[in-house]
């Protein structure tokens, strides 16, 4: 039944997509496909945590985090009194994954689940490369791809997945489990280098830029987990497989993509490039208006550049950067809607167009204000549901971190799942993982259940060891008060 539960939700995430390419008439039928599936493995999950009663083992912290979270939600329906149609959007696209999350704390994933876990996943990466290659090379051409302000770039480059860091972070989550499992001793070098190339070209093809700055960070964390016990030449092993990799990954990079903007160094260092053009524009809201009726753009970005904006070529409008998606809920809620700030618009209101659509659908549409899992958490659940989603990310972190695992196949799963954690907190200032990139956002809650999983079981190994101690001194007493 794992197996199947694990096929089932995990699958058609990894190919309705690409799927879709090729029956555009199907498409409406197709993009529900993932939920039918996992409609009918939370059948089973349900009865299963019911019949177990494993839900009383969870710890007490995750499960505050959640209700708080779920009575945020319902304030925020109520104070921006959302409509039944953007609930049901908003409920889905937040808590679809839920799932997924309960799938190995329920059915208490071992080492043969994680085994398979790791084949099922290791094959749909495999997939991605002749997908890939074939994107890149054959189907949109070495010039023609994301043509994007007289630059190329591989935003169209997403193997069977919805997006080019979708594909970027499950890459990058296969080198960091290699390494986690080197580390540990669990896998030699030989396999090492095969994985951490193979994992390089769809990285390479999708030109995801933020990959040499994220990766060290996720490495310097395992290796200080592995400080008790790495050698200096794992160590020096591992250094020399990741220089290789940026180092691929930057000559790929100049060698498809250089054109235009000098290569990856120079466009990393230009503050033109990275920030005024691109991630920092300039672009201030103006203050928010809660109109529904108002058509059209409200509260449309104004520069405050003396040198002016970059004129966007899709939204006709001054173009608004990662951060400045960022810092607009501050220019357009604090200042006058300090409550809603606080706790919301309600989730689904910027980005669902399921019924009538969000009321304020525009903040994504029209602005471009939601472009990161940071900016889309404040306008959707304020700073409140920000700083609950981030609590439930370090609360684990914080687990995996300090827990000593006896175990080393343990100790490998855990420390690669912990710092995967830490890769897709990096991407919160990137991208939106909840309404962008639903494969990352499933494969999240599943790394977050397999560590919850293992906290539970050690827990449970821990109170039966003290029962059979106390057992055992019962009965020596017994014994000597016998003699």
């Amino acid at each position: 039944m794992k197996k199947f539960l694990m096929c089932l939700l995990l699958i058609p995430l990894f190919g309705i997509r690409y799927l879709i390419r090729f029956f555009p008439d199907q498409e409406g039928i197709l993009l529900y496909l993932p939920d039918a599936c996992i409609a009918l493995a939370t059948v089973f999950i349900f009865m299963k945590m019911i019949s177990s009663e494993v839900y009383l083992r969870i710890p007490a912290r995750y499960l505050l985090i959640f209700v708080g979270f779920i009575f945020l939600v319902l304030c925020g329906f109520i104070v921006n009194n959302v409509q039944p149609d953007v609930i049901f959007a908003g409920i889905r696209m937040y808590f679809k994954y839920v799932p997924i999350f309960l799938l190995p704390i329920v059915y208490s994933f071992d080492r043969s689940d994680y085994k398979f876990l790791f084949v099922l996943l290791g094959l749909l990466l495999l997939v991605q490369l002749p997908v890939t290659v074939y994107q890149r090379f054959f189907e949109f051409g070495a010039v023609d791809v994301g043509s994007f302000g007289g630059w190329t770039n591989g935003d169209t480059i997403v193997g069977t997945l919805e997006n080019p860091a979708s594909i970027t972070l499950f890459a990058l989550s296969a080198v960091v489990l290699a390494i986690s499992f080197f580390l540990a001793g669990k896998l030699n070098v030989n396999l090492l280098a095969i994985i951490v190339g193979l994992a390089l070209i769809p990285i390479a093809l999708c030109e995801t830029k933020i990959t040499p700055v994220v990766l060290p960070i996720t490495i310097f964390y395992l290796l200080f987990l592995y400080r008790d016990v790495v050698s200096a030449g794992r160590i020096i092993t591992i250094g020399v497989a990741v220089s290789v990799f940026l180092s691929g990954f930057v000559v790929a990079y100049d060698q498809l993509y250089g054109d235009g903007r000098g290569g990856y160094l120079n466009f990393m260092t230009s503050k033109e490039q990275t920030m005024d053009t691109y991630n920092l524009t300039g672009v201030r809201g103006k203050k928010f208006r809660l109109e529904r009726e108002v058509k059209g753009i409200v509260g449309e970005p104004v520069n405050d550049l003396k040198s002016g904006g970059k004129v966007d070529h899709q939204f006709g409008g001054t173009r608004v950067g990662r951060i400045d998606s960022i810092i607009l809920p501050f220019d357009m809620l604090l200042p006058e809607h300090w409550l809603r700030f606080l706790l919301g618009l309600g989730i689904g209101s910027t980005v669902s167009e399921f019924g009538e659509g969000g009321k304020y659908l525009y903040v994504s549409k029209d602005l471009g204000g939601v472009q990161t899992e940071f900016a889309l958490l404040i306008w959707e659940t304020g700073l409140f549901g920000l700083l609950l989603y981030a609590a439930f990310i370090v609360t684990i972190l914080k687990y995996v971190t300090f827990q000593k695992f006896e175990d080393p196949y343990l100790r490998a799963i855990n420390a690669a799942f912990g710092a995967i954690l830490l890769l897709w907190l990096f991407s919160f200032i990137y991208k939106s993982l909840l309404s962008g990139l639903p494969s990352t956002q499933a494969l999240f809650m599943l790394t977050s259940g397999c560590i919850v999983n293992t906290e539970i079981q050690l827990a449970a190994q821990k109170v039966k060891k003290r029962s059979q101690a106390r057992a055992a001194q019962f009965a020596t007493i017994t014994t000597h008060m016998g003699t």
